[in-house]
């Protein structure tokens, strides 16, 4: 296989006599070889070379074998360039017969067959203005002065000679297949000729007189082949040996030089502004000392930086030769340009050129159009090596659509466009220097010194570039995977960006950076946006205003799905403040910052120089011009981390003696988003103090005061920021070593526990970081991505760890992941070794993915609260992880990654996550039922039993039901499973935490309540258990998939279908098993918005209702007037508790009321009524028809499988007296004469009685206003309650013992009796009742009298409220008994117990006897939820209560 080896090398420790002889193989028989040690070019030799006789670099090629062999030989070290090019192939046919021999220009017989209109025709030599063809296969040597040509064509060979000056003079050259030549390696000019060529680009005239050519004015074509190859110099630039200050008239440089009076050198800028650039002339040359004839405008360094642990880094300004003995100009400033293309003629013929020029000087080229050189689709073996291109008008080198082409120790000074522009592929730069690129008025791209992020496989090595207005090196990188690092020792300062690299640029896979010292740009010394992973080695950066800003975005086809991105820095170094940094030069802004304020880097806000600016990782690249480069949005579809390996902070000091301080790493502000985690292995903080480390600023104080204000635990809280350093180099501390800021919530001494979690023996503030620094300690970041967001939006979302309440920092994920809106994430610092809680304010997200940053060897413990019952599946990697039976405490060390188990009686997911491997968790769209079921003997295959038969009974497949938890346990197992809001409070803190700070004292009741809580106990009642059962699409357990089989509507109707079937016994007798209590819970998936029928159970505890009783019996009435007292109902369970929760809510309980032995017509009023917890009430029944005998007949009417029916005692309905009612009338006419005159007298009583009234009223208040002088003692509260109230009691005694009179007969004992809502109480007025219940409201303690719902017989329970409140009470006799039983509630509240004792004076005594000491053995329940609202009383929350008879809990 043929071979083009190109390479750079140095040899190290030769001694005089030591040598090598290097061979290389199958290498092309035409190929164009170039060697060089240092700047000698090696010389071709018939012979393989000797030792003894050649000299370093000389060179023989057998092209028969294909061999190329060269001498390597020196002292100390050598540096060796070698270039082997594909040769030139003949473009032209090649003749039959063998060339003529060389003619000579100053012959007649030279010029013969040149045809008519180009000069030497008719046997003459070309005249001045003529146009002159070269003929193809003919040579012509110039050994004469040229006169003025206005063209130039070569098609055959035009040659100068070595040893005699020369001018060409012409207005354009184009050589097709032909060839220009002056000399060649080894035989170039001689030292003291010269050659000019000069371009009339002022006379206008094109060159176009070949087909398919046609070029301006000023302009050089090369479709063939151009050598210009002169001898001078031996070093064509070098570095400055000291500081120079302005005024000096003499440099000292760190190599000798040949360089000659009256030549031009170029001087470069060592301070931040590039204009700083000088051309000097040079007056006298001595070794490395040379003189010139101006005087220093600035101030240029020759000196290096002394690093603490012995390094050197060079700061030198660079010093060019620009003069050479072969010269190109144009005769006006931005007329010439050279050409280096291929084309094809009409009939076929192809021309393609090669251009291959040494120690060529070329000014005033280019212009804004176009650059000075231009390669354009050329794939020979084309070079320019140690040659110039100043002062150009336009850029300096451009090359498209071309490959190996080669650059070497070339200066381009002072261009207005990029100095060397590369595209294409396998092209080497090796020690070049630029000067001063300009950049273009009106251009929006930047301008750059070397751009090469279009080009492939480039060598670059040793380049430099002294100055850009913008960029110094745009680059593209190399790949990481190369074995030998192809870019080493290029050097860039004096510009706003020295390294850049955007978007567009890069590699696919990895982005590799290498060999680079950048110092003293303004903006950043190395900027990064690229499309994938980033390795950073063997970078020096130096002075810059920021050291490193690197970033990372993924494709757009990538956006959706996690990629996992790093940047990895690796042996570099970064020091802040050189030891030649001037505090008055060196911070002078340069012109080019004017033009570019918008794009400036993110200021210090402690003003000095910034290291590393935090990386970022996104889905979006940077929006420049729109935004500022450093302007990102770090989306979580990325996990990104940045390491440090190897590398050393130098020199981050207080710089200038001023207040201003450097900073290692600082925190980009204006990155918005996930901030990534920053680790360091190998790492040195050299003369680095704490204060230096790392910077992140604290809240801002209040305008109008000053002082700093508790912001709260913020459930948006700011960016998260976490450092690493894994070994302890770095901080110098045991590792690991955790870094991270103080959260918003910390910056106040009264916000206690909030935050990161800290342990405080491993965890120190300081105060000068402003930031924690936890030793042997690990962190990492947890990313929360939201899949599927659910009904709700989720966040804030909470974590919980060991006591710390944090808060997750939101952030959007982008957009084009999401058809209709922006779905957020969410992430936060945690502790690696510890259990966090995660708590959703709002909801739980239908699916969501989690992963760590930061944990490559270690294992996180989460555990995710739900509100409802859930069966959530865990995927890894696609795979579905099936739930382990029970929790373990080994799960941390050996279990596998996303292991989960989910406790039903918490409501929390356990979930395992290892190293940064992304966890999905699914919630299905599916319901939850979970019932007791009482076996008396377990049998086998009970559970497939139930399985079968409730698929059975609800008409749907069996693999749509599965059961997910068993276990021992009763009704009161299921109501500690329904009661969600004991769950969250424990083990989440309440949603205050998010709007305000929490206080102390609070924080310690919740971390008390959080800490203390126990689970509940479970019944160990002989064979009954709690079965749960998932109803849905079950068939997608195995996929991530949320695409359900069974709709909402359906799932929402089989509910409603098994809360009925449980409560009429359908189910009981389907399942062929007793099942006493349900519980039903909607998954997150099934949607319930805007749906009337939703469901919505609250966590509600469904009990079977075995009787209906009349709680209330009707009264005796008339005919055709609505009864005075109006029957209510009630359902009672086996123990005759009252069955509060009758059917879904949207679908209640109706019974329905007729009258025994009558029509339908003779009973009026409402006859259906909707049972509300556990009671029906009747309205405005009335009878139309007397009797004395009439029954009730009431019935359940829905749900239909519901059997219910009862009948009432009988009552009486009398007819209306008439003649009562014929007085009454007669009465009315008789008084209608005399109404005027009553009317009258009643008004003047009446402002008689008012006058009386006010001035007794006047006189009580002074009297009481005077008592309370003198004795200024109060009256306790509860004296005050019970004399109004035993006032009360005797006015209801009176009124009832009147009523009952009246009526003619006395209450009714029956089952059960009521007190209802808004009616008389067997003849008790509606008036007595609302004035009692109006004295109960004005005491502070007194619980209205609404809150009563009935007066049951003996031997049955009183429910107040919640099913949780429930009381026994015994029998009511009379009505003096229910008002003493009325008013001994009203008392009792005041403790907040229930008790409705005819004898209160006692047995209330008794029972609040009891309380007390039940309070102090502290057996109240452990669901008992106290809330505090005086200092001296205590409420319980009947939601938590642990039910149990009332005997055991008083």
């Amino acid at each position: 296989m043929t071979c083009f080896p190109q390479y750079s090398a140095t040899f190290d420790n030769f001694t005089s006599g030591n040598y090598l002889l290097m061979v290389h193989k199958d290498v092309q028989p035409h190929a164009d070889i170039l060697v060089m040690c240092g700047t000698r070019v090696g010389q071709s030799l018939p012979s393989p070379p000797s030792a003894t006789c050649d000299k370093a670099c000389d060179w023989f090629f057998n092209s028969q074998l294909g061999e190329l062999t060269y001498l390597v030989s020196g002292e100390g070290q050598v540096q060796l360039t070698l270039l082997v090019k594909e040769g030139a192939i003949p473009t032209t046919s090649v003749p039959l017969a063998v060339p003529e021999p060389i003619l000579r220009w100053s012959h007649p017989t030279t010029w013969q067959d040149v045809e008519e209109g180009w000069g030497g025709y008719n046997h003459t030599t070309p005249a001045p203005g003529d146009d002159v063809m070269i003929l193809p296969n003919r040579t012509i040597l110039v050994d004469t002065d040229l006169p003025f040509l206005k063209g130039l064509y070569i098609l055959g060979t035009l040659e100068f000679p070595v040893n005699r000056s020369n001018i060409l003079n012409a207005t354009c050259i184009i050589v097709a297949g032909g060839e220009l030549k002056v000399g060649n390696f080894s035989e170039p000019l001689q030292k003291g000729q010269t050659l000019l060529i000069q371009l009339q680009a002022s006379a206008g005239v094109y060159c176009d007189r070949l087909d398919g050519i046609n070029i301006a004015p000023g302009t050089i074509g090369v479709y063939g082949k151009l050598q210009l190859h002169s001898a001078y110099p031996r070093k064509a630039w070098t570095h400055l040996g000291a500081d120079i200050a302005s005024g000096n008239e003499r440099i000292l440089v760190e190599d000798a030089v040949d360089w000659r009076p009256q030549d031009k050198i170029v001087l470069s800028s060592s301070s931040y502004e590039p204009h700083e650039a000088e051309i000097l002339t040079v007056k006298e040359v001595m070794g490395q000392n040379v003189r010139i004839h101006e005087c220093l405008s600035h101030r240029h360094l020759g000196s290096s930086h002394s690093m603490e642990d012995g390094r050197h880094i060079s700061l030198a300004a660079e010093v060019g030769l620009l003069t050479r003995n072969i010269k190109i100009q144009p005769d006006v400033p931005c007329g010439g340009r050279m050409v280096v293309g291929s084309f094809q003629k009409p009939n076929g013929e192809e021309f393609s050129g090669t251009l291959q020029i040494s120690n060529v000087e070329i000014q005033n080229f280019g212009s804004l159009l176009y650059p000075s050189i231009e390669f354009n689709n050329v794939s020979l073996g084309s070079w320019i090596i140690s040659s110039t291109v100043h002062q150009s008008c336009g850029g300096g080198i451009r090359v498209y659509s071309s490959k190996s082409i080669f650059l070497y120790d070339n200066i381009l000074f002072d261009t207005i466009g990029h100095g060397i522009d590369l595209e294409g592929q396998n092209h080497s730069l090796i020690k070049n220097l630029i000067v001063l690129t300009r950049q273009p008025q009106r251009a929006v791209d930047w301008v750059t010194g070397i751009k090469l992020n279009q080009v492939n496989d480039v060598n670059l090595t040793g380049n430099a570039v002294a100055g850009s207005e913008r960029i110094g090196f745009h680059i593209r990188g190399h790949s990481c995977s190369v074995a030998e690092n192809p870019w080493v020792g290029n050097v860039v300062h004096s510009s706003l960006h020295g390294l850049h690299l955007h978007k567009g640029d890069g590699l696919y896979n990895c982005t590799g950076i290498s060999g680079f010292l950048s110092y003293k740009n303004f903006d950043y010394g190395a900027m990064f946006h690229a499309e994938s992973n980033l390795e950073i080695d063997n970078v020096t950066l130096v002075d810059n205003v920021v050291g490193l800003l690197p970033l990372i975005y993924t494709s757009s086809a990538e956006h959706c799905s996690l990629k996992k991105k790093q940047i990895v820095l690796r042996n570099s170094i970064i020091v802040a403040t050189s030891s030649s940094f001037d505090c008055i030069e060196d911070r002078i802004k340069p012109l080019s910052a004017d033009f570019t304020s918008r794009d400036r880097a993110p200021n210090n806000p402690r003003g000095g120089r910034v290291g590393i600016l935090w990386p970022g990782f996104t889905v979006e690249p940077n929006q420049w011009p729109q935004d500022a480069w450093h302007k990102v949005r770090n989306y979580p579809s990325v996990s990104g981390i940045m390491k440090l390996d190897g590398v050393t902070f130098s020199d981050f000091v207080k710089s200038c003696y001023s207040n201003d301080l450097d900073v290692c790493i600082l925190p980009n502000l204006d990155s918005a988003g996930i901030m990534p985690l920053i680790t360091a292995e190998r790492t040195k903080m050299l003369k680095v103090k704490d204060q230096n480390k790392f910077y992140f600023s604290s809240p801002r104080l209040r305008k109008e005061t000053g002082e700093m204000v508790c912001p709260g635990l913020d459930c948006e809280s700011p960016i998260k920021y976490l450092f690493k350093d894994l070994d302890g180099s770095a901080l110098d501390l045991p590792p690991p070593i955790s870094v991270f800021p103080k959260s918003k919530s910390e910056w106040v001494a009264s916000c206690f526990n909030t935050g990161i979690f800290k342990e405080d023996q491993k965890c120190t503030y300081r105060p000068s970081l402003q930031s924690y620094v936890c030793k042997q300690a690990d962190y990492a970041l947890l990313i929360l991505e939201i899949i599927a967001p659910g009904r709700k939006n989720p966040s804030p979302v909470l974590s919980v760890t060991s006591g710390f309440v944090g808060t997750f920092s939101r952030i959007a994920a982008h957009p084009s992941c999401s058809a209709s809106s922006f779905l957020p994430a969410f992430y936060s610092v945690l502790p690696i070794n510890s259990l966090t809680k995660i708590c959703f304010v709002n909801c739980v997200p239908q699916a969501m993915r989690f992963y760590l940053i930061g944990s490559e060897r270690s294992s996180k413990l989460l555990a995710v609260f739900y509100f409802e019952l859930q069966s959530p599946r865990v995927f890894f990697r696609g795979h579905f992880i099936p739930p382990t039976p029970v929790p373990s405490d080994a799960w941390q060390e050996s279990g596998a990654i996303g292991t989960n188990y989910f406790s039903f009686m918490d409501n929390l997911l356990y979930i395992l996550l290892q190293g940064d491997e992304p966890v999905e968790v699914h919630s299905a769209v599916s319901i939850h039922v979970a019932f007791t079921v009482t076996l008396s003997i377990t049998l086998e295959g009970w559970e497939t039993a139930i399985q079968q038969r409730l698929a059975r009974f609800l008409q749907i497949g069996q693999d749509c039901i599965r059961i997910v938890h068993v276990m021992p346990g009763g009704e009161w197992t299921l109501k500690a499973i329904a009661d969600g809001a004991a769950k969250r409070q424990h083990h989440c803190p309440t949603g205050t935490f998010c709007t305000s700070c929490p206080r102390m004292d609070q924080h310690r009741r919740l971390m008390k309540k959080m800490e203390t809580w126990v689970p509940p106990p479970t019944y160990s009642e002989n064979n009954s258990k709690v079965v749960v059962i998932e109803i849905g699409d079950l068939s997608a357990i195995g996929s991530a998939k949320v695409a359900p089989s069974l709709s909402t509507d359906a799932l929402q109707r089989l509910a409603h279908q098994i809360i009925n079937a449980q409560q009429t016994g359908e189910l009981q007798e389907a399942l062929d098993m007793p099942t006493e209590a349900l519980l039903i819970s909607l998954s997150a998936g099934v949607d319930t918005s805007g749906n009337s029928s939703s469901l919505d159970t609250g966590g509600v505890v469904y009990k079977r209702p075995y009787t209906l009783s009349i709680q209330v019996q009707p009264s005796n009435g008339e005919v055709g007037i609505e009864l005075p007292v109006q029957p209510l109902l009630v359902f009672l369970d086996k123990q005759g508790w009252v069955v509060e929760s009758l059917g879904p809510p949207s679908e209640p309980w109706i019974v329905a009321v007729s009258l025994e032995g009558a029509s339908e017509t003779v009973l009026k009023g409402h006859t259906q009524s909707e049972a509300r917890h556990g009671r029906v009430s009747f309205s405005n029944l009335a009878v139309s028809r007397s009797g004395s005998k009439w029954y009730f007949l009431f019935t359940v009417t829905s749900p239909p499988g519901a059997k219910f029916r009862v009948r009432s005692e009988p009552f009486a309905v009398f007819p209306v007296n008439m003649g009562e009612k014929s007085t009454i009338l007669m009465a009315l006419i008789l008084c209608s004469a005399a109404s005027w005159v009553a009317l009258c007298f009643l008004v003047f009583c009446w402002f008689k009685k008012r006058k009386i009234k006010k001035t007794k009223t006047e006189e009580t208040c002074e009297t009481q206003e005077e008592d309370k002088k003198k004795n200024p003692q109060v009256i306790p509260q509860h004296h005050i309650h019970h004399t109004r109230l035993q006032g009360r009691l005797e006015e209801t005694e009176k009124e009832a013992t009147m009523i009952q009179e009246h009526r003619g007969q006395k209450a009714m004992p029956g089952k059960l009796n009521q007190l209802p809502h808004r009616q008389s109480l067997n003849g008790l007025s509606r008036r007595t009742v609302r004035t009692v219940r109006r004295e109960a409201v004005q005491g502070e303690d007194i619980a209205p009298v609404d809150g009563i719902a009935h007066l049951p017989s003996h031997d049955h329970i009183l429910t107040i409220g919640a099913p949780a409140q429930q009381v026994a009470i015994r029998k009511v006799n009379n009505w003096k008994d229910s008002q003493a039983q009325l008013l001994g509630y009203q008392l009792a509240e005041q403790d907040q117990l229930l008790v409705l004792y005819p004898s209160f004076d006692q047995e209330g005594q008794r029972l609040q006897e009891q309380r007390h000491a039940s309070k102090k053995n502290g057996d109240l329940g452990l669901y008992w939820e106290r809330k505090s609202s005086q200092a001296d009383s205590e409420a319980f929350h009947p939601h938590s209560l642990q039910q149990a008879p009332l005997q055991g809990q008083l």
